[in-house]
Order: C-alpha cells, then structure tokens, then sequence
C-alpha cells in the first residue's frame, strides 16, 4: 500500500456539516446539533473508521463557545473532539464555518483581533487535550461566505451591494487566525477550503463576464496567500493544503441556469482541479467537500473517483478526498432532510448506512491504494 501523507490516513474522507450562521430571517442554525452528532461524535466517527473513512471534517461553533467576549467554554466542542480522539481519526476543524457569535459585529474593526483570539485559544485547547498539533480550516468558504452574506444577504451580516467590503475584512480575519494558531503552535497545520465552479458561456457577448465570475473563486485565497491584496499581509507559508468545494451544482450557465452533469458546457471535475493546481503549484491539494443528494449519490463519488484519479494522472497533487455532508442533514432554510449521506439522520447510534455509496467509497480507496 502507498504510504499517505500526514492527515489523510485514507483518501476519502467524510465531512460533518456544521454551519452555524443566522439566516436572513434570524435563525441561528446549528446543524451539529440537528444531526446529533453533538451528542453520538464518538459512534459517529467509529462508524466512519469502520467504512475506512480514517479522516473528516468538523467544525467548532463558535457561538457556543464564546459567550461573553473574551470568556471561552469548550464543552461544545469536547465530545467530537474526545470521540474524535477514542476512534483515532484524524480530524481538520473548521474555526468559524459561517457562524459568528451575537456579541461580536462582523463589520468592527475589532473583529480580525476578535477571530484570532478564539483561534489561538482553541490551538491551544487541542494541543494540550490531544498532545499533537491541530489542524485547522479558520474560516470556512470565504468566499461564499462573502457572497451569500454581503452581496445576497442570505446569512449574517444579511448585507446586499458588500461582497468585496466584506471579503476583505473575513481575509483580514482569517489571516490574523492563521497567524494566532501558528503562534500558539508553530506545528499546527493550515486548511482553506474554497467553491470550486465553473460558469459556462455560449454568448460571446457575455464571455467576459463567465470569466470574471471563474477568476472571481480565486480572489479570497490569493489574497490570502498574499498573491494579491499585499495589504492585507496574506503569505504563502499561510496554507499546508488548499481545499477545493465541489458539488453537481457548483457549474451554471451565464444567467443562472445550472450546468447539467455530463452536458454541453459542463466541465469535467479533473479539467477543474488541474486549472487551480495550475494557479497553486506550491500546494498539495484537496477536494475537500463534495457529494449529491438520493439516488445520484453513488454515482456521483463514482464519478469523482474516476476524474481524482485522472487529475493525479495529470500531476494534480491530490491529497484525497472528502464526502460532505457524510450525514444527512436538515436543510438551511426549510429544514428537510437532504439525503445527501453516506449514513442516516437519525441522533442515536443506529444511523442507517447507504449500501450503494459504500461500495463507491470502497471502489475508490482501493483504487488508490493501488
């Protein structure tokens, strides 16, 4: 068996849903809670292990830890982070996946300072419960997040016409994050996941702006990276793994319209993945969500293994990948259950298992293994 880098004991990872962000109308989500997976981490990750998922992603929620500015209670975050350690997976947390506590506003200038504190202090919380160094995402989709909250107001700050504004004050946050983890622990380790899309055009009237919509996805992470924006302080050192979000419809046509699998301007996922290893060539890689909902499930991760497989082939160098949700989940805004999981919804130990994305999962690590 090929020796796998250090994170990713296994290619295929699984993901646990954790937004915790407030809708237009005023709902904090907190869809940890939702699944149960608060309250069954430690099944849930056996079961993980058990189907040779040896790596996830989860996340913290910030709003629960963080109370009373400056006062930290991490009993929200101890059950995943104690069920995490009994089963032995190796876990990437998200920081902040969308969801900012009520005593902090987004917008103040206080805010960076705000998100680095609380990074430094769970940095420090994982070293001294686990022993080991941390791996951390600071904030979840920048991008997106800059998007549905500042342009479309679909979540907190529910702002519209403030994408870029708020972009540049989630860069700066993420940016003093990352540096507080690496002062708390120089060994910790650096995830940023950002939407992998692609827009397609048959009117070449609107062909410049399909362009500016793709260039658009690279705008947080090069500002990170410190590519462009030196202002902000963004460094290369930043980042161990650029992550990659990727789902069935994450392509659309110029307008709107969604990008239907397989069709006439839809792009395969490993034409996708080498254009942004292109851009990142100093970074190893990761798809680090994707998934579909009911019966396309298996043969979307049958689909994904076979383009990650031709990525590699491309010389993308593709860590593994992650299955996200690995749950079913209540959707954000009506709350039904989308049956986008390898397992059940139901919070007890007894989450039923998808046979036919099993065998995907399973036909998949095999196959790179080999």
């Amino acid at each position: 068996m090929n020796q796998r880098p250090a994170g990713f004991p296994s290619f295929m990872g699984g993901g646990f849903e954790c937004s915790s962000h407030r809708r237009a109308d005023g709902k904090r989500l907190d869809v940890i809670a939702a699944t149960g997976h608060d309250v069954i981490a430690a099944q849930d990750y056996a079961r993980l292990s058990d189907s040779g998922l040896l790596w996830a992603r989860d996340g913290l929620r910030w709003h629960q830890i963080e109370t009373a500015p400056g006062r930290h209670d991490w009993d929200s975050w101890s059950r995943q982070l104690d069920g995490a350690e009994a089963a032995g997976t190796s876990v990437w947390w998200d920081l902040v996946h969308f969801g900012i506590p009520d005593i902090h506003d987004i917008w103040s200038a206080d805010f960076p300072r705000r998100v680095a504190e609380f990074a430094a202090a769970a940095a420090d919380v994982h070293r001294q419960r686990t022993g080991r160094p941390g791996q951390f995402c600071p904030l979840n989709e920048i991008g997106y997040m800059a998007f549905a909250g500042g342009e479309m107001g679909w979540m907190y700050p529910n702002a519209h016409g403030q994408g870029y504004r708020l972009k540049e004050q989630l860069v700066r946050s993420a940016i003093a994050a990352a540096g507080a983890i690496r002062a708390v622990d120089p060994a910790a380790r650096l995830l940023w996941a950002e939407p992998l899309i692609h827009v397609a055009c048959s009117d070449a009237s609107l062909q410049a702006a399909a362009d500016d919509a793709i260039a658009a996805q690279f705008e947080a992470l090069d500002w990170v990276l410190g590519r462009a924006r030196p202002d902000l302080g963004g460094d290369p050192a930043l980042a161990d793994v650029i992550g990659w979000n990727h789902y069935p419809h994450n392509q659309w046509w110029i307008g709107g319209s969604t990008a239907a699998f397989g069709a006439p301007g839809f792009k395969a996922l490993s034409d996708l993945l080498a254009l942004a290893a292109a851009r990142y060539p100093k970074h190893p890689m990761l798809l680090a969500e994707t998934g579909a909902e009911g019966p396309a499930r298996a043969g979307w991760l049958h689909y994904v293994g076979q383009e990650c497989q031709v990525a590699i082939g491309l010389g993308v160098p593709l860590l593994g990948a992650c299955l996200y949700p690995v749950t079913h989940y209540p959707g954000w805004e009506n709350n039904r259950i989308c049956p986008t999981g390898l397992f059940g919804m139901r919070a007890d130990a007894h989450r039923d298992t998808d046979a036919p994305s099993l065998v995907a999962v399973r036909a998949l690590e095999q196959a790179m293994a080999n």
